[in-house]
């Protein structure tokens, strides 16, 4: 059997200490995956006001896109709902059409549908239609895209950051190529105005409505759909 001296047994114990005293910075660099093993998605903190299947998408977006989980979240707080208030009653835009003639007024659907949601983040509830309102010589005509209660409830989407309203040739868009497809591509409406509460757009007197298949909501910042709802022509 090998014997050992005490010379060879205190060198082997300080080769151990400074090897002990040392790991913190060669293990890392030899093996990262035993010390990064943090889950991005357990990183992020979801607010009180947020519900359970909210904050479960929230970490799946943070995972991939972090500032865009902290935008949502900052847009479903309370105090960032945005309910519209005050908005003229097709009744009163007809009435405003109608202003210096005699002849009656009835705003008609051209279009109209449903909006969709695809997740607990991103969804409307409510109706959406475009309205002719024009005289009955043809001298003034008003398109109005008007988002509306359903079934008594009022008109609300999941509140979300820079959103805009679209008209899209696609039929049911899901993802952003698809919204964009066709020759005229999507088209820019406005600003959402709130995302409570019925709302009125009126729409350029020179598109083709015959050309557009869907009410998108969009978010400009991060390229992202929120809703949208297929229209269809209405039945005269």
């Amino acid at each position: 059997m090998r014997r050992y001296t005490n010379w060879t047994i205190i060198f082997i114990s300080t080769l151990f200490a400074v090897a002990a005293v040392t790991s913190t910075y060669w293990i890392p660099e030899l093996q990262p995956s035993l010390i990064n093993t943090g889950d991005a998605a357990e990183q992020f903190s979801c607010a009180d006001y947020v519900n359970g299947n909210q904050c479960a998408v929230l970490r799946e977006n943070y995972k991939t896109n972090p500032d865009l989980a902290l935008a949502q979240q900052a847009a479903l707080d309370p105090d960032a709902q945005r309910e519209v208030t005050n908005e003229d009653t097709l009744t009163e835009i007809a009435a405003d059409v109608a202003e210096g003639t005699s002849d009656p007024i009835t705003p008609h659907v051209i279009k109209s549908g449903t909006f969709n949601s695809f997740d607990a983040i991103r969804g409307a509830e409510g109706n959406v239609a475009i309205y002719e309102v024009g005289r009955l010589d043809g001298t003034e005509v008003k398109h109005i895209l008007r988002f509306e209660n359903a079934f008594e409830e009022t008109f609300r989407i999941i509140n979300g950051p820079d959103l805009y309203v679209y008209l899209s040739q696609s039929q049911n868009p899901l993802t952003v190529d698809q919204m964009m497809e066709g020759d005229l591509g999507a088209l820019e409406i406005s600003i959402i105005k709130g995302n409570i509460g019925e709302q009125n757009y009126e729409l350029p007197s020179n598109i083709d409505l015959t050309e557009y298949n869907s009410v998108v909501i969009y978010s400009k910042q991060f390229n992202l759909l929120y809703s949208v709802a297929p229209i269809i022509s209405a039945v005269n």
